[in-house]
């Protein structure tokens, strides 16, 4: 019979015990929630704009080794026909 009697005031306590906690503790798993969403934002934000970065890094890097292989190409071709005018004004 002990037994019974503490079961019904353990459960008389956990009932109320229970019966507080929604009062005090309304409203924090929306503030929890937003400031989860706001960090997981700003990291896909971040993400994001890494990748920006790093493919407007990768189309510079390109464009700058075009631009320096086409000087060196013009500028192989023009000492090539300086080379053949100079020899050409040897043998005559």
């Amino acid at each position: 019979m002990q037994v019974f009697y503490r079961y019904l005031l353990y459960r008389a306590a956990a009932k109320a015990n229970l019966s507080r906690f929604p009062h005090r503790q309304a409203g924090y798993a929306s503030v929890l929630f937003l400031a989860i969403f706001a960090a997981i934002g700003l990291a896909v934000f971040s993400l994001y704009d890494s990748g920006v970065v790093a493919t407007e890094r990768v189309r510079l890097q390109n464009t700058a080794d075009n631009v320096a292989y086409s000087t060196a190409t013009m500028i192989t071709r023009d000492m090539n026909v300086i080379a053949i005018t100079n020899r050409a004004m040897v043998a005559n």
